[in-house]
């Protein structure tokens, strides 16, 4: 009796000792999980990292619920009850697929925003989008990868029942990608998308036709074809270069010019200084032509004579009546801020600050514009609190307009402090996204690429528009995006109602 007393003891000995032994086994392997999570958790720099090393301590997490399942940590981590790197055990589950989404992204930045649009109804917004983004690769430079974006968007188009639409995208599908690629095929799908434009509109008629037929001419430059271009040039040839009503077009000039620039330097130039100096010449049309005219003459290496046209066009806008005059001011400021030209004694500042009335929101913002454009900041900023203070005087402004008008001036401009300040004083929801919407575009412009996706998504309902303008500006920039621009992009496009 006594002998299986003792024969008891020994088998509850050896039983405790094989719990207490794998207790410790389930443990140790718990702490290699929190160290693995812990790791996951740290990695900042890289989601497909973070990925791998989250996937490591998964599988430890899966060892002790397998093996160890009647030990106190195996029934913890399955309640619940237990912590991981800060997390309960249901959270860091629910990782998984979280982590594994934003390693994909990682892995190929627009890939699953392509797919995601691909899987809709194509609709215009839908399609121009995808043809934004196939635009924003080849202007990077990343061919290939714009090709097989294009190749997607044909195959979609072979089951695409809509055959209006389909025609009107399958023409701006394959000049925009053959404007920017120069391949066997996009040579190939240029002469095709043109066949189609000529058969569905015939000669051009419409100004948006017109453009069209400019745009085709440009990209059969591209693809080196200078005599389908030119061919195109005296299809839309007019004599003299007058409209219906005999009256210079000179919006149809700087496309000639625009074009020609492109294969003929020579002519082109010639054709801008000619319709410079005809504009010069009379009272109209209204102020917008010449900055076009100029910026071509400078693009084309003719820096001295684009300084002596400048001041020229800078002499004749201060003879123009009020308004024409202050709105070439800022234009002409515009053009040298925008050709990185830094010799701002091209404007006189003394003179021009007198034609700006000092009572008006809307001048004195335009005018704040003015000294930005030109790099002097502190005028700038001391002139846009000057119209913040008229416009606060306004009694009848009950939506905030004239904050709006400020506002919307600074975001411009890239005061996007300043911009938030007197944003906040606007009453109206759509001014104040407005505004929200600028200054993400300036950023984006200014390669603040992070901050303009995290600006626009303060916007409860997304601008399709401003995303696309992020996403290009970011591709057209050259570097491969970021995985928090990335990630940013991706829940910015979330949220878009693209339908």
């Amino acid at each position: 009796m006594q002998c299986a007393k003792i024969i008891n003891v020994i088998i509850a000995i050896i039983v405790l000792s094989g719990c207490s032994n794998r207790e410790e086994s389930a443990n140790m392997l718990f702490v290699e999980l929190v160290q693995g999570a812990q790791m996951a958790d740290q990695e900042n720099n890289s989601h497909t990292k973070k990925y791998k090393n989250y996937m490591a301590a998964k599988m430890i997490y899966d060892q002790i619920i397998d093996k160890y399942p009647e030990t106190s940590i195996a029934l913890k981590l399955s309640t619940g009850e237990a912590e991981i790197a800060g997390k309960s055990s249901f959270v860091f589950l629910q990782l998984d697929q979280q982590l594994h989404e934003k390693s994909e992204l990682e892995k190929d930045p627009f890939s699953i925003l392509v797919s995601s649009v691909l899987s809709r109804d194509a609709t215009k917004n839908s399609m121009r989008l995808l043809v934004s983004i196939m635009n924003a690769y080849a202007k990077a430079g990343r061919t290939e990868e714009a090709a097989q974006l294009y190749r997607s968007i044909n195959n979609f188009f072979d089951v695409y029942k809509d055959q209006s639409n389909r025609e009107q995208f399958k023409i701006e599908v394959g000049l925009s990608y053959a404007a920017l690629i120069k391949t066997t095929e996009s040579e190939i799908e240029l002469i095709n998308s043109f066949e189609l434009a000529k058969k569905k509109y015939g000669p051009p008629k419409s100004t948006k036709e017109i453009d069209l037929y400019f745009k085709f001419a440009e990209a059969f430059v591209t693809q080196q074809r200078t005599d389908i271009a030119e061919d195109i040039l005296k299809d839309l040839e007019r004599e003299d270069y007058k409209d219906a009503f005999g009256n210079t077009d000179f919006r149809y000039i700087v496309k000639v010019a625009e074009v020609y620039a492109l294969f003929d330097k020579e002519y082109s130039i010639r054709l801008a200084e000619n319709a410079l100096s005809e504009l010069l010449g009379r009272e109209g049309p209204r102020f917008s032509y010449e900055p076009e005219l100029l910026k071509l003459i400078y693009r084309e290496g003719q820096e001295q004579r684009f300084k002596e046209d400048f001041k020229r066009v800078f002499s004749w806008s201060m003879l123009k009546g009020e308004n024409k005059r202050i709105y070439a001011f800022l234009k002409l400021a515009t053009l040298i801020k925008e050709i990185n030209l830094t010799e701002a004694e091209l404007i006189s500042i003394e003179n021009v600050k007198g034609y700006y009335r000092q009572d008006d929101y809307i001048e004195l913002s335009t005018l704040g514009e003015f000294y930005s454009a030109l790099g002097f900041d502190l005028l700038a900023i001391d002139t846009f609190n000057q119209a913040v203070t008229v416009a606060s005087y306004n009694n009848k402004d009950t939506d905030g307009f004239g904050f709006y008008w400020v506002a919307e001036a600074l975001a411009r401009n890239g005061y996007y402090t300043k911009s938030d300040e007197i944003n906040n004083l606007i009453k109206s929801d759509s001014l104040k996204k407005s505004t929200i919407s600028w200054m993400a575009k300036t950023q984006a412009k200014n390669g603040e690429y992070l901050s303009a996706m995290q600006t626009f998504n303060r916007m409860d309902d997304g601008l399709t528009n401003t995303w696309i303008y992020i996403l290009a500006e970011q591709m057209q920039s050259g570097t491969l995006p970021s995985y928090q621009f990335i990630e940013e992009s991706h829940r910015a496009f979330l949220k878009l109602k693209i339908d």
